[in-house]
């Protein structure tokens, strides 16, 4: 029987071939992401459904929404760990945990506070007694400037508003004196070395009292209750774990010595949940469901956040100073003005941190200030962001949406507040 030959192919064949492969395996791999994402998506959503249950769960039987963070409930207005130290002491999951499905850890939680007594950690002071002699040392003289001398300002300068901190999103500034001048009089003052002293010692070396601090975990704080992780509140599609040597998937700040704390990707609305209150901040009281105002169906309760962003861990259990969606952080030096992305807070006045209704971030990277290089979208810890292409966020009536970048600062401010009388904007 005669075999028929084909001829080989040509390089243009081949080229033709192999450009068609790579386009079909472009298309498979894009489908394979889209259908990946979409179910990433979809977990993301559930995740913030259930929270939203779980807190009208809370609210039926409790009477109040959670309380942002401190005890629940109340004691005379106060959410303070010193106002009922019997009572358990956190963020607004601890409370949630009987509701979400975690009723076993809240159990040892709230059994460790009961035999204790307190709610928070205690570090106890432990001495023992000198064994040896204590010999007294003998005091030096101080220098000084003969004669004495004094600062005479020429130029007293002028305040202005200089930046001492930038971090990924936002600006910070501290009013300060710029261009002061001065000189010392009178000039031909001069200085006059001091004499040492001899400082006590205890004889023999090392024989006396000794001090040694015990740290002693309750509540939260305990071991096995700030590791817990959380699968049920981790968002697949956060792209924040394992950038940072602290965190890896459900777990923040693994460098110390102590424990690592269970993390979060969901954060709470403060507007929601505080009542108002400006100058409360993260002390602020539970409120029932009918301080929100403005429809349960138009202001958010929860939405997604990165569980590690800019070099701070978003702790699932503890919030202050960590979450920061619609509550900045109370910054050091409260006693200053400062003036942050255009608008000028007394710190003084706000020592729990100060409300805020700044955009989210869609797919920031998840980089540190130190790597972000100028001008790139990095995780602004000070607010909310998602991993996917629109921010998903739990309602109060318990619906979840995803809310577009594209949609209005002021759209967002309304979401946020639930008692500003004002209707949401038609662009979300």
């Amino acid at each position: 029987m005669r075999r028929l030959c084909r001829p080989a192919l040509t390089s243009v064949e081949l080229a033709v071939i192999a450009a068609i492969v790579a386009i079909l395996a472009a298309l498979f791999l894009s489908a394979v992401q889209a259908a990946r994402e979409s179910a990433n998506r979809s977990q993301c959503q559930n995740n913030l459904r259930q929270l939203a249950l779980a807190v009208h769960h809370f609210h039926e039987a409790r009477g109040t929404l959670p309380t942002y963070c401190g005890i629940h409930p109340a004691v005379q207005n106060r959410v303070g760990a010193a106002d009922n130290p019997r009572a358990v002491y956190g963020g607004w999951l601890a409370h949630l945990l009987p509701f979400a499905g975690a009723d076993d850890l809240y159990r040892v939680i709230h059994e460790d506070i009961k035999t204790k007594g307190r709610n928070t950690p205690e570090c106890r002071t432990v001495i023992t007694p000198a064994t040896g002699t204590w010999v007294p040392g003998t005091p030096g003289e101080e220098g000084r400037w003969e004669p004495p001398r004094r600062r005479v300002i020429d130029d007293p300068g002028v305040l202005e508003w200089v930046v001492v901190q930038r971090q990924n999103g936002y600006h910070t500034a501290v009013l300060q004196v710029v261009g002061q001048s001065w000189h010392w009089e009178p000039a031909d003052s001069r200085w006059i070395e001091g004499t040492r002293g001899r400082p006590g010692y205890w004889d023999p070396p090392g024989s006396g009292p000794r001090k040694i601090t015990v740290y002693e975990p309750a509540g939260i704080w305990l071991p096995e209750v700030r590791s817990h992780r959380f699968p049920q509140l981790l968002c697949p599609s956060d792209p924040s774990p394992a950038s940072d040597p602290e965190t890896t998937r459900g777990l923040v700040y693994q460098g110390g010595e102590d424990p690592p704390w269970g993390s979060i990707n969901y954060l709470a609305n403060w507007w929601a949940l505080a009542g108002g209150d400006l100058k409360a901040g993260w002390t602020a009281p539970p409120q029932p469901l009918a301080t929100i105002r403005d429809g349960q169906s138009s202001t958010i309760l929860f939405a997604e956040g990165y569980a590690w962003c800019d070099g701070i861990g978003r702790i699932a259990l503890y919030p202050p100073n960590q979450h920061n969606f619609g509550l900045s952080q109370a910054l050091p030096n409260t006693t200053n003005q400062v003036h942050i992305d255009g608008q000028t807070f007394t710190l003084g006045s706000f020592p729990h941190g100060y409300p805020n209704t700044w955009m989210f971030q869609v797919r920031p990277l998840p980089h540190s200030v130190a790597e972000c290089r100028p001008g790139a979208n990095c995780c602004n810890r000070w607010v909310a962001q998602t991993g996917h292409s629109a921010l998903n966020v739990a309602l109060v009536d318990g619906s979840v949406r995803s809310i577009s970048a594209r949609v209005s600062p002021d759209t967002w401010r309304r979401l946020l507040q639930p008692r500003d009388g004002e209707e949401v904007g038609g662009d979300w």
